[in-house]
């Protein structure tokens, strides 16, 4: 059983809304077990207002980094360093270019934000 608590909780804003676009947000949260030690992993993403593609960008980013964190936990890893954040961040990225190049779209058309936290209990 998990030691974290967290809730999640995404809203069209009104400026969509007048717009017709869909949610610009994605989130990920989640707790895993590794070498004995629970950890909390939370992602969010808001799509940039400027891009055309944003909100999708922000889900791939939460699901590219989510991937990313789930697979270095299943292999019994620690907390990740930075240089491997950024090896994530990069994947994120490569993924994005990829999905832009398969629609022949620029890839800041699917410019978001990141902030991720990860955590370890104490125990």
């Amino acid at each position: 059983m998990s030691r974290w608590t967290w809730a999640c909780a995404s809203q069209v804003g009104t400026s969509h809304i007048r717009t017709g676009q869909r949610l610009q947000d994605a989130y990920s949260c989640f707790a895993s077990t590794s070498g004995g030690r629970e950890f909390f992993v939370g992602i969010v993403s808001d799509g940039a207002g400027s891009a055309e593609f944003g909100g999708e960008g922000a889900s791939l980013v939460c699901r590219s980094i989510s991937v990313a964190a789930r697979r270095h936990f299943a292999m019994g890893q620690g907390l990740p360093s930075p240089t491997t954040f950024e090896f994530w961040v990069d994947e994120a990225r490569d993924r994005i270019y990829q999905v832009a190049q398969a629609r022949s779209k620029d890839a800041r058309d699917f410019a978001s934000t990141l902030v991720c936290a990860i955590s370890v209990s104490g125990q």
